[in-house]
């Protein structure tokens, strides 16, 4: 990119070597900033470069194209745990999101989740539970415990069809090999 470099341009007009355009002044003698094709092929370039890199064809009728260039991932990726370089930080990884309620997450800027909840279960079959969020690509495991409020058998969770979206739960008394109704807390782990 540069600024404009005719021989009409109006000189320092933002500052110290910061040209700019005028209008000219015919009244005063002033002539108008004549126009160069090499600014102008500049500025598109600049313009179009960044909408390309954001993965949008260029329209002629668009609008709004540079505006969701510069909205998109494509542009400002974020950044990976522990870059410390000059890129802009956008708001994944200044804040990559999480609820801290009962049935909870936790995204870190390197892309792994962890997500937690708890599930009530049958004493006759697996319960199904969706996760408080999706995994985006893969959820790699499930753990849980029985939280014992006074009952006497312990309990064994066991955990199935696992998906991104959620698993299903189930439990077993551990010194018989039946299946319990209880109350299971699980955590998840995955990307």
């Amino acid at each position: 990119m540069k600024r404009i470099s005719t021989s009409t341009r109006l000189v320092d007009k933002f500052g110290a070597g910061k040209h700019g355009f005028t209008n000219g002044n015919a009244v005063a003698g002033i002539p108008a900033t004549d126009l160069e094709d090499t600014w102008f092929d500049n500025v598109q370039e600049e313009l179009c470069t960044v909408i390309e890199a954001a993965g949008i064809a260029l329209d002629g009728n668009g609008r709004g194209q540079l505006l969701a260039a510069l909205r998109s991932a494509g542009v400002f990726p974020t950044l990976a745990l522990g870059d410390q370089s000059s890129k802009v930080a956008t708001t994944a990884f200044v804040n990559p999101g999480h609820s801290l309620l009962g049935n909870g997450y936790k995204k870190l800027s390197c892309g792994l989740i962890f997500q937690w909840f708890g599930v009530s279960t049958q004493a006759n079959s697996d319960f199904g539970i969706t996760f408080p969020i999706i995994f985006p690509n893969q959820c790699f495991q499930v753990i849980g415990s029985y939280r014992n409020d006074g009952g006497s058998q312990p309990v064994i969770a066991s955990f199935g069809l696992l998906s991104k979206t959620g698993v299903n739960v189930g439990a077993w008394v551990s010194n018989t090999g039946l299946r319990a109704g209880a109350q299971i807390y699980c955590f998840a782990i995955g990307f």
